[in-house]
């Protein structure tokens, strides 16, 4: 049953009263955060986690999301929830939703405002205590042996051509680098080895956790390299990597440097996801598979 909307006003009132009272008599605040999105944005919001334990360092954090092998071993949440679940709102002093952003300002401090918390200064982490891959494992591989690619994204327009990836897998294995591709559904590009609908999140980001280098578009698992700790070289064209990455040294980004680049953050002519004003295609277009080699060249030279 979906609820009325005077019963949510009268439910946020009694919180806002409770809050106030609990926080008077020093009691543990009860704080629930909903966040259930996609991997990436939900990689992006851990850093709030921390931020909201140290505005109020003695509250109990109940996390709601779809990935909650993003928080395992995370010290500053005290419960997750996953997508099978649903924590008691009632019981809650504080109940922020996080699900659902403007397009125009840098998502961490767009959730910090939610939250009524200041920005936090730490970028996205994992806190797993076990690094070990079942997956690299079991291929072979050895630890920084191997370059990770991901050819998806959860928009068209966000997406290089696949032919592209393939001359790049075909050119980095003849280059001598061992090309592993990673993803869910994605068509295979001829990697050496393939991961693809074959690992976990938290799979998935122990792989990437020994990758020397991830090549990718704009996607959940760029934010997942990084918040493993791996140097990326991601791919954009209709978004901006400034509204949602900022100071993280592993990042590295080429764009398709056209006149319209960004346009989903600062267009008002983008109206729709994954569907480009201009009706050019594909969006990813002028970005040439030298200049691609180039930069990975020069990143995976500066981690050797």
């Amino acid at each position: 049953m979906i609820e009325r909307r005077p019963v949510r006003i009268g439910v946020e009132l009694f919180r806002r009263a409770r809050w106030s009272v609990r926080r008077a008599l020093r009691r543990r605040l009860r704080i629930v955060v909903e966040i259930r999105w996609r991997l990436g944005d939900e990689i992006m919001a851990i850093p709030i986690y921390e931020g909201i334990k140290r505005r109020f360092p003695f509250c109990e954090l109940t996390v709601w999301g779809n990935h909650p092998d993003l928080l395992l071993r995370n010290p500053y949440v005290d419960r997750v929830v996953g997508p099978g679940g649903k924590p008691d709102s009632l019981l809650c002093d504080r109940y922020i939703v996080l699900r659902g952003a403007p397009r125009d300002v840098f998502r961490l401090d767009h959730y910090a405002r939610i939250s009524g918390i200041p920005t936090p200064p730490m970028l996205p982490r994992l806190y797993y205590d076990d690094w070990n891959s079942d997956a690299v494992a079991r291929a072979g591989l050895e630890t920084k042996s191997f370059v990770a690619v991901s050819t998806g994204a959860t928009w068209e327009t966000k997406r290089w051509p696949i032919d592209r990836w393939r001359e790049l897998c075909e050119t980095l294995q003849s280059g001598g680098y061992t090309p592993a591709q990673l993803g869910k559904g994605d068509e295979r590009i001829g990697a050496a080895y393939d991961f693809v609908d074959r690992t976990s999140v938290r799979e998935a980001a122990c792989v990437l956790r020994h990758a020397r280098l991830l090549i990718t578009c704009d996607s959940g698992l760029m934010h997942l390299a990084l918040a493993a700790g791996t140097p990326v070289l991601a791919l954009f064209g209709p978004t901006d990597p400034r509204i949602l990455v900022r100071n993280s040294a592993p990042l590295s980004f080429l764009t398709n440097e056209r006149p319209c680049q960004g346009c989903w953050n600062h267009s008002p002519d983008a109206k729709a996801e994954g569907v480009c004003p201009l009706g050019i295609s594909p969006c990813m277009g002028t970005l040439a598979v030298e200049t691609v080699l180039a930069r990975a060249r020069e990143l995976l030279g500066a981690n050797a």
